[in-house]
C-alpha cells in the first residue's frame, strides 16, 4: 500500500514549471514510492507518463545517450516531439552521461517534464554538469517525519489531534502518553518507511541492517569508490557516539589512529550521501561560523542507534536519551522549514549553549530542548534573549505545554512530540 508523503503537493505544484525536478535523499528513504504516488496522480488526472528504473542494469544504456532515450520513448508509443508527458527516472545518477541527456531533453523537448531521483549529491554533481544550471529544481526527501509516521501507522485519530495542536496549548496526560509511545518507537528505530511498517522488533532490526549494508555496498563502495568500508563504518560508529556534540575531526582521527584528511573525506561523503548533517554555530561575524566546530546529527536515529549497538527503548537506561530527543527535534524541524530558514546553535567559550537557533529573514527563534519535564525558563535562554533583544523563545520538553512571559519576552513550552509545530512560530515572513 502507498501512503502519502508531505512532499507530494510541492512536486505537483511544480509540474507546470520548466525545470527538471530532482528528488535527492538516501537509499530506502521512499523516493521510489514517491514516484509511484506521482504515477497514481497522473493516472487519476489523465496525464501521460513513462517510468524508467535505473537501478536495473539493462536500463542504464537507455539514458546513456540522447538518441537512445528518444528511441525508448518511441517504443512506448509516444512521440518525443509532439506528445506532452512526464518522464520519471529513478536513481538517474547511475548513468554516467545522464546530465548531457537530460540537458538535451530539457532544451529540445519542452513538452517533456522530467522528474528524477538520486541517492548521492556527490554522484549528482558528477552527473549534472554546470550546463544544467537554471534547468533543475532540487527537492530533499527525508526519512518520515512524525506526522508521516502517524500516516504510515494508519493512526488517523492521532493525526487529527496532532494537526490541530497549537503551541502552548494544554493536552491531557492520556493523549500525551499515547503520542509518546509512538514517538519513542520512532526515536529508537528511526523513520525509514520499510522499518516503520514493520511491527516486529527483530524484523525492524533486520531492515535497518539491510539498509546499512546496501548503503555501504552500493553508495560507498560502488559509487563513491571507497574500498575500505570497514573503516568507513567505524567512523560512522564514532560519529554516532558523539552525535549532538561538537565535531572535532582531529580528535576522531587520533581516536581511530588515522589521518585528519581521511576522516574529513569520510565525514564529507557521509554528509553528501545523506547519512549525517552538520549545523554551524551562530556568530554575528560570519567568518567565525566556518572556522568553529559544528555539531553533528543523524538523518535517521534508528540507523545511528544500530551503528552504536544500542536499541534499548527505556529512556532511563540510556545515557544518550537527551541527545536522541535533540536529534529528533532536528529531524522534525529540517523536514518542515522552508528554504529561507537557517538552523544554527549558539555556544560561548565558557560552554553556555542554546541548542538551536532558527533564523529566518534575520529573525531569530531560540530553542532549548529538554528530554525531561521542564516548566521553567533556562537562564541561558533568558540571558540570550535579553542580550540579542529577542521577543520569543521556545522550550521543548517531555510533557509540559504552556506560555509564560518574563522580561517582556514570550516563552512557549512545547512537548517534543510536537516538534514540527515550532516552525509555525517563526517570524520573518
Amino acid at each position: 500500500m502507498l501512503y502519502t508523503r508531505n512532499i507530494i503537493p510541492f512536486i505537483i505544484k511544480e509540474l507546470s514549471s520548466p525545470e527538471i525536478l530532482i528528488l535527492l535523499g538516501s537509499r530506502q528513504v521512499g523516493k521510489t514510492s514517491i514516484l509511484q504516488l506521482m504515477e497514481k496522480y497522473f493516472l487519476t488526472n489523465g496525464i501521460h507518463y513513462l517510468s524508467l528504473d535505473l537501478d536495473i542494469e539493462t536500463n542504464l544504456e537507455i539514458l546513456s545517450t540522447y538518441e537512445n532515450t528518444l528511441d525508448f520513448i518511441k517504443t512506448k508509443g509516444l512521440d518525443p516531439v509532439t506528445d506532452t508527458f512526464v518522464l520519471l527516472l529513478d536513481e538517474f545518477q547511475r548513468v554516467n552521461r545522464a546530465g548531457k541527456t537530460l540537458k538535451n531533453l530539457h532544451d529540445h523537448h519542452k513538452n517533456i517534464k522530467i522528474i528524477a531521483t538520486g541517492s548521492s549529491s556527490i554522484e549528482i554533481n558528477k552527473t549534472i554538469s554546470e550546463s544544467m544550471s537554471g534547468r533543475k529544481m532540487i527537492f530533499r526527501v527525508f526519512p518520515l517525519s512524525f506526522r508521516e509516521y502517524l500516516i504510515f501507522k494508519e493512526l488517523d485519530n492521532l493525526l487529527d489531534i496532532y494537526d490541530s495542536y497549537i503551541p502552548g496549548q494544554n493536552i491531557s496526560s492520556f493523549i500525551f502518553n499515547t503520542f509518546e509511545k509512538h514517538c519513542m518507537e520512532k526515536i529508537i528505530f528511526g523513520s525509514y518507511p520499510a522499518v516503520v511498517l514493520e511491527n516486529d522488533r527483530e524484523r525492524k532490526g533486520k531492515k535497518i541492517f539491510d539498509i546499512l549494508n546496501s548503503y555501504l555496498r552500493k553508495d560507498i563502495r560502488e559509487h563513491c569508490g571507497v574500498s575500505d568500508t570497514v573503516r568507513y563504518k567505524n567512523v560512522l560508529e564514532f560519529l554516532g557516539i558523539t552525535a549532538g556534540n561538537l565535531m572535532n575531526i582531529n580528535k576522531i582521527a587520533n581516536q581511530l589512529g588515522t589521518y585528519y584528511r581521511k576522516i574529513n573525506d569520510i565525514v564529507n561523503i557521509a554528509i553528501e550521501t545523506y547519512i549525517i548533517e552538520i549545523i554551524r554555530p551562530y556568530f554575528k561575524n560570519r567568518k567565525n561560523e566556518i572556522v568553529r566546530n559544528p555539531k553533528i546529527y543523524f538523518e535517521d536515529t534508528g540507523l545511528r542507534n544500530f551503528l552504536i549497538k544500542n536499541m534499548n527503548n527505556v529512556p532511563a537506561l540510556r545515557n544518550d536519551w537527551g541527545i536522541l530527543v535533540e536529534n529528533f527535534f532536528y529531524n522534525e524541524i529540517v523536514n518542515n522549514i522552508d528554504i529561507f530558514t537557517e538552523i544554527k546553535f549558539f555556544r560561548t567559550k565558557s560552554g553556555t549553549e542554546i541548542d538551536f537557533l532558527l533564523i529566518k529573514n534575520r529573525t531569530i527563534l531560540p530553542v532549548e530542548v529538554k528530554s525531561g519535564t521542564c516548566g521553567f525558563i533556562p537562564l541561558s535562554l533568558l540571558n540570550f534573549c535579553i542580550k540579542e533583544k529577542i521577543k520569543k523563545g521556545v522550550i521543548m520538553n517531555k510533557d509540559y505545554s504552556g506560555i509564560t512571559e518574563k522580561e517582556g519576552i514570550t516563552f512557549v513550552f512545547i512537548p517534543y512530540v510536537f516538534s514540527s509545530h515550532v516552525s509555525n512560530l517563526l517570524g520573518g515572513e
